[in-house]
């Protein structure tokens, strides 16, 4: 209490000490303080767009690098989702599966598979070595079909922009579903389909193709492949234009192994083995003219 009366003596004594006539300058403090609330706003703005440019750059890093991989969603944070647009993306799966996501391809997939499926939906191509697992189905789904595995490796092409679906079976056994149908088509090693969406039909590919799983290997094999058919994927599975000027060109057929998978090295192998000319015309645009020798 003491205390207390003496810092009130001193109070006291601190206000006497101002002059009678002393008056505040109003419009002066409103400037200071008016900087000084701008100043603070500024620092807010700042930090926050430092933060805004420190996210940017991340995703852009991603983007260039081919893959972007979003942890959740506004609707459903329980499922994840990979995008593959200019490179291949591998990811293993919850429950140790492994995929390859082919270019602009994406896959949907949740954080842990529960219940008795597993299931993912698939945009896109990609190359699929699925764990073995007899009391949980691993079940692929497009816009179009329906594929289930217990253990096995395939390949499944299904790009909602195209009109036929693919389906490779490497090894194991895998049950494709189709649209108002019951009854699945079972398919074992080195059996290939190929489903329609137009007419709803499925056709067994009896000739084993190339194409179906040169897009995920780092060497590629020809025997006697048809320049025809190494322009088709080229141009399938890279962004590039390949125009034949000489007609005859495109049954010349192609002996060789290669170890770089790329349009490049590959067009380059055909300059040289065939001895024709190789013309770039625009940025990922080619041209072929010649005759084979």
């Amino acid at each position: 209490m003491q205390q207390q009366e003496k810092n009130n003596k001193e109070l006291w004594k601190l206000t006497e000490s101002y002059k009678k006539n002393y008056q505040p300058d109003v419009n002066q403090g409103l400037v200071i303080l008016k900087n000084k609330i701008s100043r603070t706003h500024a620092t807010k703005r700042s930090l926050l767009q430092r933060r805004v440019l420190q996210m940017a750059a991340a995703v852009l890093i991603l983007i260039g690098s081919g893959a972007v991989y979003q942890l959740f969603f506004a609707n459903n944070s329980t499922t994840q989702q990979l995008f593959a647009t200019n490179t291949l993306v591998h990811k293993t799966l919850p429950d140790g599966s492994e995929v390859l996501l082919n270019k602009h391809s994406q896959l949907s997939f949740p954080k842990k598979f529960e219940g008795d499926k597993r299931i993912v939906q698939l945009n896109g191509e990609a190359y699929f070595k699925i764990k073995k697992d007899q009391n949980q189905p691993f079940i692929v789904q497009t816009s179009a079909t329906e594929v289930e595995v217990l253990g096995t490796s395939f390949n499944l092409r299904a790009y909602a922009k195209e009109e036929i679906t693919s389906l490779k079976v490497e090894e194991g056994r895998v049950a494709i579903h189709l649209p108002d149908s019951s009854n699945p088509t079972i398919l074992t090693a080195n059996q290939k389909v190929q489903y329609a969406q137009s007419d709803q039909t499925l056709k067994e590919i009896t000739a084993t193709n190339w194409e179906d799983t040169a897009w995920h290997t780092s060497k590629l094999t020809f025997d006697n492949t048809p320049l025809s058919e190494i322009i088709s994927y080229l141009t399938t599975n890279f962004d590039v234009h390949i125009e034949v000027l000489s007609p005859s060109l495109s049954q010349c057929p192609l002996t060789a192994t290669l170890v770089d998978n790329d349009p490049l090295s590959i067009l380059k192998r055909i300059e040289k083995t065939f001895q024709v000319q190789l013309n770039t015309t625009d940025a990922n645009s080619y041209s072929l003219s010649g005759v084979c020798q």
